[in-house]
């Protein structure tokens, strides 16, 4: 993967270093040569590339993210392939994940908790409302930039549901330490899964150390299914945050908060000191002073596997009680990479099994030839369905599941997938200087396109550039990428942040905006600086828009115009007069007045602020004359 570095991507994505590195893929910071802007490239790992179901999965990431608008969400840019290198271009985020900073920092005051926890619930309440749940919220998927912007990632297993719940199937990916219990134990998973896992983060921060901790995944994730989380009198956490952390991670998603919003409405209560509704242990006493059942070790093996996948569960000493699925928390093994753990376990889960025999190899097989080795062992076969797939042909055995080798009880149901390569195909023609909305009509039903838009003076929506290029076979339902024109003021540039600076500086960095400001008291900041924004620092909106800045000003009292009335000495025409402000000692009038002019009585309009009390000294002609006192 070192060898990236110094290549350009698609004729636009310049590698320039290393910044990160998962299970699945390698992260570049890279350059974009046409829009002249840094990125983040993250590549599919080599012994990932030729696997149809990595690719998928990877693809998978680019399509969520690709629907969701947040300031809190990493942008994803673009997707695309170059050779054997499959790749997404994402928004560069400058700043540490969150699991970096824990490991400096250990434990964080409780303001930049609820902080921190409002932008990652911000960022889970844009997904929820699209019907996506992330389903790997933790610690290392959340980035902080050096500004304090959250920003949540690697939406790389998140799957969109067109309904208010999905059924975990497959291999679990993420960390063990951040499962709900109903992903531990392979049960439905919704949003309320998300948040369980914000409750084990907020739980981190304001700690310091994680809830569960075990010497193996499966001894982890079977304390998120049976044990409760504690704090400790030394942990010195705010009991209303307390109960808000344990409210999140309620066994029961019933009694879990019901969605992001009514989180987002809760810290911001505690954030501005208000009471929220404490959490009852009483309602929760299902989950919250009740004693789990204890699992058996020797019924825990010994049942660990039946006639079909679905029915593979743990068996609890208390009947009734809903089981785990045993498959699934394999899978959690598999999906954190410590395979040697499922070689070594595998001998000693089922070594008290008796006739049992190892799942033969079928992969490639067809399915006739699949039916035929399994029933040879003892074993049957159950189709479970049919996907695309360009690796086998269509008709032959994909997965399998039992996987190979695993050994099960004579008469076991291996459920198998079979592949379907058998996909019309067709070739790209030149999509270069025609009109989108043209090529969308005419391949409706038979492309995908995914736009992306380029300042241009050429009209709006002629297509500038395409991936793949001309003449590339691809099957019906491909994603074809196009770049288009457009007008740079209708293209969505990132919002600066100008919160802190003075309102005349702040209007000169949003010079690109309309600003529109109002105006609010806050003592303990300077006057004339911006207090907040809209839209915040990095959401995206599209120049000449309104930003509208809050900006501090001090409530002053009013001032108030009195009238001193003088009666002047006839003594003489024209008198000296002169009035003196004692609160101030300033002069307020000094002048010589013809009496008859004034017909002997003059009037000298004074001012003060609501609420004050002024003495003022009247002299005439040098000498002292009279005093008098107004309220103002």
């Amino acid at each position: 993967m070192e060898k990236l570095i110094g290549k350009i991507l698609g004729n636009r994505y310049e590698i320039l270093e290393k910044i990160g590195e998962g299970g699945m893929s390698v992260v570049y910071k890279a350059k974009c040569h046409i829009l002249n802007r840094i990125v983040a490239v993250k590549v599919l790992k080599q012994e990932y590339s030729n696997d149809d179901e990595f690719l998928v999965k990877f693809k998978n990431e680019a399509l969520s993210v690709a629907k969701l608008n947040n300031g809190n969400i990493i942008n994803v840019f673009d997707v695309g392939q170059d050779g054997n290198i499959s790749y997404i271009v994402m928004e560069y985020v400058d700043g540490k994940n969150l699991k970096q900073l824990l490991k400096t920092q250990k434990k964080f005051p409780v303001e930049q908790v609820l902080d921190i926890s409002k932008q990652i619930a911000m960022a889970l309440e844009e997904a929820h409302n699209k019907k996506i749940v992330h389903r790997d919220i933790k610690a290392q998927n959340i980035m902080l930039t050096t500004k304090g912007v959250v920003k949540v990632g690697d939406f790389g297993i998140a799957k969109a549901v067109s309904s208010s719940t999905i059924t975990a199937s497959g291999a679990i990916m993420g960390s063990v330490h951040y499962f709900s219990p109903e992903q531990a134990r392979g049960g439905f998973v919704d949003e309320r899964s998300d948040l369980y896992s914000l409750g084990i983060i907020m739980y981190e921060m304001v700690t310091g150390r994680l809830p569960f901790d075990g010497d193996s995944p499966v001894n982890i994730a079977l304390k998120h299914i049976q044990n409760n989380i504690t704090f400790l009198e030394s942990d010195d956490v705010p009991l209303e945050l307390q109960d808000m952390i344990l409210k999140l991670t309620q066994k029961n998603p019933d009694k879990r908060y019901s969605g992001a919003t009514s989180l987002i409405q809760d810290i911001s209560y505690l954030q501005d000191g208000k009471k929220v509704h404490r959490y009852s242990y009483d309602e929760e006493s299902d989950y919250c002073t009740k004693k789990v059942p204890t699992l058996k070790r020797d019924d825990f093996y010994q049942n660990a596997i039946s006639k079909n996948q679905d029915d593979i569960e743990f068996d609890f000493e208390k009947k009734g009680r809903k089981k785990p699925s045993i498959v699934t928390l394999l899978a959690i093994i598999t999906a954190i990479g410590l395979l040697g753990i499922v070689f070594s376990m595998r001998g000693f889960l089922f070594q008290s099994s008796k006739n049992t025999i190892p799942v033969p190899h079928i992969i490639g097989l067809s399915e006739q030839e699949a039916r035929e080795t399994l029933e040879r062992a003892g074993l049957q076969l159950n189709v479970i369905k049919t996907e695309p797939n360009t690796k086998y042909e269509s008709g032959q055995v994909t997965d399998t599941n039992p996987n190979e080798g695993i050994k099960v009880p004579k008469g076991t149901i291996v459920n198998v997938v079979l592949a379907d390569s058998s996909k019309e195909k067709l070739t790209l023609e030149n999509f270069v200087g025609q009109d989108f909305t043209e090529v969308e009509k005419k391949y409706v039903g038979k492309l995908q396109f995914k736009t992306e838009f380029i300042p241009s003076t050429e009209p709006t929506n002629r297509i500038l550039e395409q991936q793949p290029s001309e003449g590339t076979e691809v099957e019906l339902g491909s994603q074809i990428i196009l770049f288009l024109s457009k007008n740079a003021n209708d293209i969505p540039i990132s919002v600066p942040n100008v919160v802190g600076k003075d309102a005349s500086e702040a209007k000169g960095i949003l010079s690109l905006f309309k600003v529109s400001e109002s105006y609010k008291e806050d003592k303990e900041q300077p006057e004339g600086v911006v207090l907040s924004q809209k839209p915040e620092e990095g959401e995206q909106a599209k120049p000449k828009s309104t930003v509208h800045i809050v900006v501090n000003k001090y409530d002053r009292p009013k001032t108030i115009t009195k009238r001193i009335v003088v009666t002047l000495p006839r003594d003489n025409e024209v008198v000296s007069v002169k009035i003196t402000d004692q609160n101030s000692s300033k002069i307020i009038f000094n002048k010589n007045v013809t009496v008859s002019e004034v017909d002997g009585v003059l009037s000298v309009d004074v001012e003060g602020l609501q609420g004050e009390t002024k003495k003022f000294e009247i002299e005439i002609d040098s000498n002292f004359y009279d005093t008098t006192e107004i309220s103002f």
